[in-house]
């Protein structure tokens, strides 16, 4: 997923989340009830002890999207790992086979209702599987996830106090520089660099100083999963020329 919201400032402002990697992913319901159980297809991979497969579904009791990696044995399984919806998407590959469950720690299948359906697909041969995959559309868990976050306000207030330390060299030059940086989630700054030059040192550095000078930033929205982003940042001086 790659978010770009483009505003226009000191000429042009551009912001962009960087798209997460993701494995292949089919999910497809198990159930038809109030709350159905989704298993990713993908996700099965069978080992000499048992087989392991991806499930999720809403957590009453947390109001929640919840991925666990199932791990079956016999007619048994239990939880090898466990994250929110939007933790999981945000990093598929975190879920691991690696962790088998104690033999305490599993459960009869039977009796765990909401994983039965999800096991007996895990558990079918490849051709079943690939059978399942025709005969089902593939769901998309992102429609499930929180909405994605407004940077508009975030943005008209970044620009807005960028401009107030923006104090490039005097002269009517037609010059442009452009800045990338990063901005963590707390609103700290990671990263900052010139990325075009204007062939003017000093009004590189004056861009770079008026990054710096607002660091640190707000925290981003909190609707926003991610972790950073990266803007890029264009001063123009045919739109602010130099102050007198």
């Amino acid at each position: 997923m790659k978010l770009n919201i483009k505003i226009i400032i000191l000429t042009f402002c551009y912001i962009f989340i960087t798209a997460i990697s993701a494995t292949a992913e089919y999910w497809i319901k198990t159930s038809s009830n109030n709350s159905p159980v989704y298993i990713d297809l993908d996700s099965i991979t069978k080992t000499n002890n048992g087989v392991f497969f991806n499930i999720f579904y809403k957590v009453d009791k947390l109001n929640e999207n919840i991925v666990y990696t199932i791990f079956a044995q016999d007619t048994k399984a239990g939880i090898a790992n466990t994250k929110t919806l939007n933790e999981y998407l945000q990093n598929p590959k975190s879920m691991t086979t690696k962790n088998i469950p104690e033999p305490a720690k599993l459960n009869t299948i039977k009796t765990t209702a909401k994983i039965y359906n999800a096991y007996v697909i895990a558990n079918s041969s490849k051709t079943s599987i690939e059978q399942a995959k025709s005969l089902n559309k593939a769901f998309n868990p992102n429609s499930l996830c929180s909405k994605e976050p407004d940077f508009g306000p975030y943005m008209q207030e970044l620009q807005r106090r960028i401009k107030l330390n923006w104090n490039p060299p005097k002269g009517n030059e037609s010059r442009r520089i452009i800045v990338l940086f990063k901005i963590a989630k707390s609103g700290r700054m990671l990263s900052c660099r010139v990325i075009k030059s204007s062939g003017l040192l000093a009004a590189d550095q004056a861009a770079l100083r008026a990054v710096e000078l607002t660091a640190p930033f707000k925290p981003l929205p909190v609707e926003f999963k991610g972790e950073s982003i990266d803007i890029q940042f264009t001063f123009d001086y045919n739109i602010f020329g130099a102050r007198y």
